[in-house]
């Protein structure tokens, strides 16, 4: 009997630790899945910075100071030169 009742204990045991295992699994998948999506914003987000960013960058080159227009033209027909390239790309 004594057998028995250590046998139970033990199998009460293991169940117990099984539904704790489940629970555990249920909330750290929840929590991956909110990291997840977390990353996700974020990732959006720095995409939307860089391309802030590099407004920001193209602006600041542009912007015409101290009669430097010459500065600025150059800069414009680069980027234009730049435009081409891409749409020969496009166009093959």
């Amino acid at each position: 009997m004594a057998l028995v009742e250590k046998v139970n204990s033990n199998i009460d045991r293991l169940i117990q630790t099984c539904e704790d295992l489940k629970s555990d699994k249920a909330s750290l998948n929840d929590a991956n899945q909110l990291m997840e999506k977390t990353i996700s914003e974020q990732q959006d987000q720095i995409k939307e910075l860089h391309g802030q960013m590099e407004m920001l960058k193209m602006a600041k080159s542009l912007a015409v100071a101290d009669g430097k227009t010459t500065d600025a033209k150059l800069k414009i027909n680069e980027l234009v030169r730049e435009i081409d390239k891409c749409i020969s790309l496009l166009n093959k």
